[in-house]
């Protein structure tokens, strides 16, 4: 996958993760509302309902038209005078969204009993649930407020300063000569149920964000894989070149070498020309082979036949080992000073360990200038044993430092790395700090600052 894809592919999923976000939202939002809206019509019917249980003067019957849209219902009594008074027809009347219907609604509005019509009510919203509230009836006029919300103690309000839901149901009234044409308005004020509503819905938004999040994680993971595929694939191009040009030179110089002896008979016939390319030969052929067997160690230290064999092992003698190897190996000036605690003894896998402290030794050989000064360490700290490897060579930025014991990698430098290698020198070092239950870290204050090396053990061997 080239950059261009990446940065569609990145575009299109975090746009079909806001869409799929938004769209959450907006149906949680519409679900809220829709309950804000189903409690409003339990209280418009809650009054409705009061009014019809009203138990007043049936000789006088009126005709009473419901004015709130909000419900597509109709409250339509015929008015019945003189003698048919006590034969009144009976009238079905659709009470809202429930289906609910009752026969009729007798009312004397010229002698308006509020506190009636208040107490059936109460009885209504208590029926629904409904706590807390106060209720304001007009008609003609009159006013009347019932404070169902008041504390005992203080008579304050329990509404005041808290959010409330006000129901308005409007009737237009058109009746006898007491009560003329007028308009009936009954309120309700309760506290706002968006508490007990959003408890509701808790699993439902509870499920709808782990979704969102989920989608996010697994987008996330896979950017972030990408990302590892990416440079997988381009430590693998390093990998491939790094090869061909470390295999190469040696066979190429080896053939060389060959190729001369057999073609040319007067340098063949000199046995110090036909040593000295013999010698060739055999130093590059030497190489070739110390390349090959460190790729095979590398494959096999990752399977399970990778054991170690543990044994008590003296600090000093194990860093002095490692030393002198690589002391005589160095091409160029090299001036390693150790700092060893004395009588220092632990267990570990000596040969394993050596290599390791080999390898490190050997990477600040070949990322430094003509002369490289090393200072070796190693003390106890705790239950732990630290190796210390520090050296004033080229250094590496801080992110480099956190990635140097990957697998095949080296700090990008092109298609050419002037320090030969395969990016598995200190990949090793991990890994044989890892199978003894240890660690490693890299530290460096930047380029040209030098570097420094850990190998951390535990002194009796992995818990």
């Amino acid at each position: 996958m080239n950059k261009r894809q990446f940065k569609i592919v990145a575009v299109v999923m975090t746009v079909a993760i806001m869409a799929l976000a938004q769209m959450q939202g907006v149906w949680l939002t519409r679900l809220y509302r829709q309950s804000v809206d189903r409690y409003a019509d339990q209280i418009r019917s809650a009054v409705t309902m009061a009014l019809y249980r009203s138990r007043l003067d049936s000789r006088s019957v009126y005709s009473v038209t419901r004015m709130s849209a909000s419900v597509a219902d109709s409250l339509v009594i015929t008015r019945i005078q003189g003698a048919e008074a006590d034969t009144v027809q009976s009238i079905n009347i659709n009470l809202g969204r429930n289906g609910r219907s009752i026969d009729m609604l007798v009312l004397d509005f010229g002698g308006m009993p509020f506190g009636t019509v208040d107490s059936l009510l109460c009885d209504e919203l208590a029926v629904r649930g409904v706590r807390d509230y106060d209720v304001e009836i007009s008609l003609g006029g009159k006013t009347r407020r019932f404070d169902h919300a008041a504390d005992a103690v203080t008579g304050r309000s329990r509404l005041d300063g808290r959010r409330c839901l006000a129901v308005s149901e409007d009737f237009a009234v058109t009746g006898g000569s007491d009560a003329g044409e007028g308009r009936l308005t009954v309120q309700v004020r309760t506290l706002h149920p968006y508490m007990s509503m959003l408890g509701d819905m808790a699993g439902i938004i509870a499920s709808s964000v782990l979704i969102v999040v989920l989608i996010a994680a697994l987008f996330a993971y896979l950017v972030r894989t990408l990302f590892r595929f990416k440079s997988v694939e381009r430590m693998r191009l390093d990998l491939t070149h790094n090869i061909t040009h470390e295999l190469k030179t040696p066979i190429s110089v080896a053939y060389a070498a060959g190729d001369s002896l057999l073609n040319f008979e007067q340098m063949a016939s000199d046995p110090a020309v036909r040593r000295e390319y013999i010698g060739i030969m055999q130093r590059e052929l030497r190489q070739l082979a110390e390349m090959v067997d460190r790729i095979l160690r590398m494959s096999l230290e990752e399977s399970e036949a990778f054991t170690l064999s543990m044994e008590e092992c003296d600090a000093e003698e194990v860093v002095a080992e490692a030393v002198r190897e690589h002391r005589a190996a160095a091409g160029k000036r090299v001036e390693i000073s150790t700092e060893v605690e004395a009588g220092l003894v632990f267990r570990a896998d000596r040969f394993h360990l050596v290599k390791a402290l080999g390898n490190l030794l050997d990477n600040a050989v070949k990322y430094s200038g003509d002369e490289v000064h090393i200072t070796v360490r190693a003390a106890a700290e705790g239950d732990n044993v630290v190796f210390e490897a520090a050296d004033d060579g080229i250094g590496m930025a801080r992110g480099e430092a956190e990635r140097v014991f990957d697998k095949f990698y080296r700090i990008p430098a092109g298609d050419l790395h002037e320090v030969k290698g395969f990016g598995l020198g200190l990949y090793y070092v991990r890994t044989v700090a890892e199978r003894h239950g240890g660690s490693v870290r890299a530290e460096s204050a930047g380029r040209g600052c030098g570097s420094r090396f850990y190998i951390i053990l535990p002194r009796y061997g992995r818990g």
